[in-house]
């Protein structure tokens, strides 16, 4: 900051009309209570849904909120003066984060349909147990209550000193203000990046990206900054601030929504490219999901509408100089960022495909009203701009150049970025022998698995106790099935089909009288008939593995490579008849002999 010891002359304030916005004001309001009250609904009829849809609305919204925090304190961290004239639209923004806590805490009341490990006991996942010392419910509540409280504090502090100046023009706030941006900056690094985990990130407790927490602040600086043009322009349109922000406002502007255009891209892309290069399945499950069915193609569309288009248009110099037309690509990055957290939250509950829901825009729509309308209650209470601040002649004559100190702060905070990367990076083992750390963990899970299949394989457990299911080892199941089997009694076989006898051989058999049996009624060498169902009576009594069938003529083989044991008897009434005899068939057994036993075969 340069010093001034003199009084300058400064312009007026301009004040913002109430009464001139009460309708506005009452609308909004209105909305507000209504759609509020549509959430209550939501949250009772479809918790499930309802939780991310409000994460959802809460995170998009916070996004913008806490980059306005990050514009001010860069604002009082570099001495900058082009930003004196916008800066207190920023503070009104940035002191809108206690609504936000307030708003917090439907996320808190449904935590447990947002974030599974919180319902996991400890012992039942190795992965989450190794986290459980960040992971749990007191932990994640405290760091909370510490997010905000800072944010809060430092936004109210900020905001405070600087009305405070415009009574008197000390520039010891500003000295003040000065010393409460170079502290906030490491926390406001810290909270937001930790913030990022603990309510985005830890949907899905299995999948890490160190580089996470600077791919939403790139997402939050870029469209807080949009969201600044937008407001500014509002303002202008209804009177206020034309002969204080000037072109080169804009311009300066439109440069800081390109400049974070590329950084984001630049973030995305690096996160994706290590990700995919690494291949490994705890960390690439996150694009894939977001790679498939319909979130590809949000995806493709976040892509080239977040970087390619307003990269193309913002390189122009004419358009950041063109209110409107900035305008238009501001409200196309706000609409980019809302998708951005869509993409980031939704695909944790629907991983298949898009599926919106009403309580998607209603969230939307309640949080935003709710916004709209604190924000203006707060706007008619000071100045539009800061009238006592040192640097206001500066920033009413800005041109197009940052000052040193301005480009050492950013460099300054991308630095301080880094360092929390690599702290969080710095204590997992990266050196020769990572690898074989990797491989040794994943074996080592490997073989509780197999313990496990081979534990449920072996011993006795109980499946579904109330219905009586349970769990018996493999070779005492088999030992009952084969008991099973062999109590049950097989279906006896049919008859076999017989060719049709020959003319000659069926008269001869027709005239003949039947024969007793006796064991010399048949000539030696002719096979003995033996029933379907059972031995024939010569033979009863000897075992059934016992009896050979006789080997069959040659010719009669069905092939070459099968064996005369392994081939059935043939027919009775094909084979020759010699003295006459009957030939025997297995339907009719000779008088006296017993009846086939059912179920045993020769």
């Amino acid at each position: 900051m340069s010093e001034r010891s003199q009084t300058v002359p400064t312009p007026e304030g301009e004040y913002f009309e109430r009464n001139r916005f009460a309708g506005l004001s009452l609308l909004l309001g209105t909305i507000a209570l209504v759609a509020l009250v549509l959430c209550a609904v939501g949250a009772f009829v479809n918790p499930h849904q309802f939780s991310y849809s409000w994460l959802f609305a809460f995170a998009f919204f916070f996004t913008l909120c806490a980059g306005c925090f990050f514009w001010t304190i860069v604002h009082h961290a570099t001495d900058a003066e082009w930003s004196v004239v916008v800066r207190r639209q920023l503070e009104n923004l940035a002191a809108l984060l206690v609504v936000l806590a307030l708003l917090f805490v439907p996320i808190l009341l449904l935590r447990h349909h947002l974030y599974s490990w919180m319902d996991i006991p400890p012992g039942h996942e190795a992965s989450l147990d190794s986290k459980r010392a960040y992971l749990n419910w007191n932990f994640f509540l405290g760091r909370a209550v510490f997010f905000f409280g800072f944010f809060i504090l430092a936004s109210f502090f900020l905001r405070r000193f600087s009305v405070e100046q415009d009574k008197n023009g000390n520039p010891r706030f500003t000295i003040w203000m000065r010393k409460i941006a170079f502290a906030s900056l490491p926390l406001f690094a810290l909270c937001l990046t930790f913030g990022a985990f603990d309510w985005l990130m830890s949907l899905n407790y299995r999948w890490f990206s160190t580089m996470f927490g600077v791919y939403i602040f790139a997402g939050a600086a870029g469209s807080s900054m949009s969201l600044l043009v937008l407001v500014i322009t509002a303002l202008r349109q209804a009177g206020y601030l034309n002969n204080v922000v000037t072109l080169e406002h804009y311009h300066i502007m439109g440069k800081w929504m390109f400049a974070f255009c590329v950084f984001w891209a630049y973030i995305g892309f690096g996160q994706y490219m290590l990700i995919w290069y690494a291949n490994m399945p705890e960390e690439t499950e996150y694009f894939i999901t977001r790679n498939t069915e319909s979130w590809w193609a949000l995806s493709m569309l976040l892509v080239i509408g977040r970087f390619f288009g307003p990269f193309a248009i913002l390189l122009l110099r004419s358009i950041k100089k063109q209110p409107h037309r900035l305008c238009y690509v501001a409200g196309w990055i706000l609409c980019m960022q809302m998708l951005d957290m869509y993409l980031v939250i939704l695909p944790a509950l629907h991983g298949t495909g898009v599926h919106v829901s009403i309580w998607d825009l209603v969230s939307l729509v309640g949080i935003g009203a709710t916004l709209g309308f604190v924000y203006l209650q707060i706007v008619p209470r000071t100045s539009l701009f800061p009238i006592r601040d040192p640097r206001l002649i500066d920033s009413l004559s800005a041109r197009s150049r940052a000052p040193l100190s301005t480009w050492l702060g950013i460099v300054l905070l991308f630095a301080l970025f880094g360092v929390i990367v690599l702290a969080v990076i710095g204590p997992a083992p990266r050196g020769s022998d990572y690898e074989e750390t990797r491989a040794k963990k994943r074996a080592d899970v490997l073989k509780t698995t197999r313990d496990e299949a081979t534990k449920a394989l072996t011993t006795y457990g109980w499946i579904d106790k109330n219905k009586g299911v349970a769990r018996v080892p493999i070779e005492r199941a088999m030992e009952l099935t084969i008991v099973e089997l062999a109590q049950r009694k097989p279906a006896p076989a049919g008859p076999i089909a017989m060719p049709e006898p020959q003319t000659t051989a069926a008269s001869t058999s027709a005239a003949a009288p039947p024969a007793a049996p006796s064991a010399s009624s048949q000539p030696s060498g002719t096979p003995k008939p033996t029933s379907v169902a059972g031995p024939s009576p010569e033979i009863r009594g000897q075992p059934a593995a016992a009896i050979k069938p006789s080997p069959a003529p040659p010719g009669t083989q069905p092939g070459a490579s099968a064996s005369p044991a392994g081939s059935p008897p043939p027919p009775a009434a094909a084979q020759p008849n010699p003295g006459g005899s009957p030939p025997a068939t297995p339907a009719a057994s000779p008088a006296g002999s017993p009846s086939p036993v059912p179920g045993k075969m020769p």
